[in-house]
């Protein structure tokens, strides 16, 4: 089983001109309510893996009213496990930290 990883807070990729497919869905709710249905219903793995299916292995989506990117996969992976703590950091969103 490989490891997903869910990246809030898209700044470095603001500036950039190509996004990674996805849909930020709607103001402030964007994928949180699918989601949150997803994990009380325990079918969080297929909800990861239908966004797999739809946008591939990187894609943007909106949880909690915050950008976020979703990355799944080997190169996820190394990416995650490979770069320093300033580029990559593991925070909580504003909104859970309240």
């Amino acid at each position: 089983m490989e490891e997903n990883h869910v990246f809030e807070d898209m700044g470095m990729l603001k500036t950039s001109k190509k996004l990674p497919p996805g849909s930020l869905g709607l103001p402030i709710i964007g994928q949180s309510l699918s989601f949150l249905h997803a994990l009380q219903t325990d079918t969080a793995e297929k909800w990861f893996q239908d966004r797999i299916r739809r946008y591939g292995p990187v894609s943007k989506l909106s949880l909690f009213g915050s950008p976020t990117v979703f990355l799944h996969g080997q190169a996820a992976n190394k990416l995650v496990y490979t770069y320093d703590g300033n580029t990559l950091a593991n925070q909580q969103p504003p909104s859970i930290r309240r």
